[in-house]
């Protein structure tokens, strides 16, 4: 080896001591920001992993890789290949580890050099890496290893390299969580922050953090601006920073002003469970409050980035940070977080993240049980690791307070801030939701009436009944998941505009629950199914959002069935026993003002413990904190998470393809064309464009042939492709399925 140049990386090329300087230089930088706030970290076993975690690349069986990478980008042969003995390559970490001196692993405890010892070895998990046997590993250090060892010079290294044999008893002791949950935990963070500070540099981050925590400032210039003055909750939130909250607070309180007071200038995660709700807080951030170091994280990040900047650009760079969770303060999905409950490969990295950072969860009400599930496993790893959490909701199933009790997960008791205006009067009817009543009411005055059903069909099954009166079909609007991305966006605007107050359209507009969460709209009337008491609260938030009820008049008319058939989506979508529940304990309020306290005590009525101990629901949330909570590491792949438990695809309706197809087909072959990372961003727009045209259905609605045309499928990248399906559509009703189809639905269709 001559001058001493082992590499590390081929592209650019870079030496394993300038890597490993690299690596010092995100240490000493993420030491400095937050060597108080992680409160497991042993900065001095982090520093010995991070500058002995790439020895192992000495090895001249990595090093021809690297060397055959360079001289075929090159076409030279300046890197000649270097003579090896063995015939088998190992994961470097294997060799990392051994090569670890003994005087590093005698100023450690026994624990200690577990821990460092498997953060070095496991740093870059490999499928294959546990079946290296000791013969295979002391083969290659024997053969192949030990007439580099005087080559190598490093002067962070004290002690120079050393083969070190002895490592094996240490290896298999690995931390477990239940023998031992501290060494367990030190292990995780350490790993983590190895791995942090290894991809911060990989991806050539000029910082490990944005270490710009000035959102406080940008939020009170706003609220000055708006003459905003801290509420209740604000100013309660603002006085327990430190500790884990759950707030239940009614609409229009002003909760995502008191998150973000909440998490001051530490650093932060916001999540909510759909996109389009990240999107407007995101956007709201950015633009409204003015805060730039703000990243959004969920599936499509990339082209939010793109929409977002003026020149419809993607700055890789801060897509990168945002990926790497550097930036101080993110909007993201929930299973952007919860996933790390799985341990697949690497997850320590999100965790340690974690281990330092408040994390909000808003609007709970509207996961599933298998989610609630998760969620109560990701705050028991939260908080092992010492990060905060603040739970916000209009509504608390207080089902979820029990499990947080019986896991033991720390919090300050949950805390209500109800708005003592009146703002809803409630009458139940006991038949299915009809175009009579709805019809009734718009001719009695012209107003602005929101329907909410609970399934796609249903909604066009209203929509086409309205459609036959004598009403405008100008006056009339049909907004669910199921048109093209195109007419959604389009819908989701219009929406939006006819919903605020100072707009002085009157209308129907007939939804499905795609509108029951942060859709900042005040509508004058609500007709909604019941699905259940949670959703059909937060269902009543877009009616006199913003407004008082100043006299009698019924605003909210529920519809609670003689039956289940009356109801759509029971027993599918919607549990029955929680149906029923919420139906009996609704009762008492039939043609009553429902207040915000008397919402929160009918949560905690319907969701209790002792009404639900016995319910599938409680059962399903029971099976999966039981199945989950303890998992051994790295028994799933990243790629087997999946948290929504959805398997949807990309989808255009043949009557759309046709219509567009010369656009389509254009688009997709100039995609095909765009090569390289030079091109990610003009190629992410035509992606967008092709996007608009389609619809997100599941997977196994494919099954059946005659629903897919010959040839039905566009391959636009290796990992996006979308299918032409025979599914009727039209630009009114949207996508349409049959009634059998429709009843064998058993995911929520939003």
């Amino acid at each position: 080896m001559k001058n001493n140049q082992f590499l590390a990386k081929s592209d650019p090329i870079e030496t394993i001591q300038e890597h490993t300087d690299n690596l010092i230089k995100m240490f000493e930088q993420l030491k400095k920001i937050y060597c108080s706030k992680i409160k497991l970290l042993k900065w001095d076993l982090l520093y010995i992993a991070c500058i002995t975690h790439d020895l192992g690349k000495i090895n001249p069986h990595f090093q021809n890789k690297l060397y055959k990478q360079i001289n075929k980008r090159n076409k030279s042969t300046k890197y000649p290949l270097l003579e090896t003995k063995t015939n088998k390559e190992l994961p470097h970490g294997c060799i990392s580890a051994s090569l670890i001196h003994k005087k590093y692993l005698e100023q450690l405890s026994k624990e200690e050099k577990q821990i460092l010892l498997w953060v070095v070895y496991y740093h870059h998990y490999r499928k294959n890496i546990d079946d290296v046997t000791v013969n295979d590993r002391n083969d290659i250090l024997d053969n192949d290893i030990t007439k580099f060892i005087n080559e190598f010079e490093y002067d962070k290294l004290l002690y120079g390299l050393d083969i070190n044999y002895g490592i094996r008893r240490y290896l298999d002791q690995k931390p477990a969580i239940e023998e031992n949950q501290a060494l367990y935990y030190q292990y995780v963070i350490t790993k983590g922050f190895l791995n942090k500070i290894d991809y911060a540099v990989s991806s050539h981050l000029d910082k490990i953090e944005i270490n710009d925590f000035d959102l406080i400032s940008y939020l009170n210039g706003y609220m000055k601006e708006k003459g905003y003055r801290l509420n209740k909750l604000q100013n309660y939130v603002k006085e327990n920073t430190n500790k884990n909250l759950v707030i239940v607070a009614s609409t229009g309180m002003g909760k995502t002003e008191a998150g973000l007071l909440w998490i001051g200038n530490d650093k932060g995660f916001f999540t909510l469970p759909l996109r389009v709700s990240i999107n407007s807080i995101y956007k709201r951030i950015l633009k409204q409050i003015n805060y730039k170091n703000v990243g959004l994280l969920h599936s499509d990040t990339i082209s939010e980035y793109i929409n977002y900047n003026e020149n419809k650009e993607l700055d890789i760079d801060y897509f990168n940070k945002t990926k790497q969770l550097s930036l101080p303060l993110t909007v993201c999905t929930l299973d952007q977080i919860i996933d790390v409950v799985y341990k697949y490969p690497n997850y320590e990295f999100k965790l340690a993240t974690f281990s330092y950072s408040k994390i909000i969860i808003d609007e709970i009400q509207m996961y599933s049980p298998d989610m609630l599930a998760l969620l109560i496993i990701f705050l028991k790893q939260l908080s092992d690791v010492k990060g905060r959490f603040m739970i916000m909701t209009a509504t608390l199933p207080d089902i979820f307070i029990y499990f947080m009790k019986k896991y033991k997960i720390p919090f300050d008791n949950p805390k209500l801030f109800a708005s003592n205006k009146k703002r809803h009067k409630v009458k139940l009817i006991k038949h299915g939701i009809n175009v009579d009543k709805i019809i009734s009411s718009y001719h009695e005055e012209k107003k602005k009436i929101l329907v909410i059903v609970n399934t796609v069909r249903k909604a066009q099954e209203i929509f086409t009944d309205l459609r036959n009166t004598k009403i405008s079909l100008k006056e009339i609007n049909l907004f669910h998941s199921r048109f093209i991305q195109n007419e959604r966006n389009k819908k989701s605007t219009n929406i939006f505009n006819f919903g605020q107050l100072d707009n002085k359209e009157y209308g129907i507009w007939v939804t499905t629950q795609i509108v029951e969460a942060s859709l900042d709209i005040d509508f004058d009337e609500l007709h909604t199914e019941l699905s259940d008491l949670s959703g059909f609260i937060q269902r009543m938030g877009r009616v006199y959002r913003k407004r008082v009820l100043l006299d009698d008049r019924i605003n909210v008319f529920v519809y609670v069935g003689s039956s289940y058939k009356d109801i759509s989506g029971i027993g599918s979508i919607i549990n029955k026993e929680i149906f029923e529940i919420s139906k009996e304990n609704l009762i008492n309020y039939n043609t009553k003002v429902l207040t915000e306290e008397d919402k929160f005590m009918l949560i905690q009525k319907t969701y209790s413990y002792d009404i639900l101990k016995n319910t599938e629901y409680f059962k399903k949330i029971d099976q999966v904190i039981n199945s989950y909570m303890y998992i051994s590491d790295f028994i799933y792949e990243k790629s087997d998470v999946n948290i929504r438990n959805i398997d949807m695809i990309n989808v255009i309706p043949t009557k759309v393809y046709k219509d567009n197809k010369k656009e389509i087909n254009f688009i997709v072959d100039k995609i095909s064309e765009l090569k390289g990372k030079e091109k990610l961003v003009e190629k992410q727009q035509l992606i967008n464009k092709v996007k608009g045209y389609t619809i997100q259905i599941q997977r196994r609605r494919l099954n059946n042939s005659n629903y897919v045309i010959e040839k039905g499928r566009i391959e636009i990248t290796n990992y996006f492709k979308i299918y032409i399906v025979n599914y009727e559509y039209d630009n009114l009703l949207g996508l349409t399925f049959t009634i059998n189809e429709e009843e064998n639905l058993q995911e929520r269709m939003f």
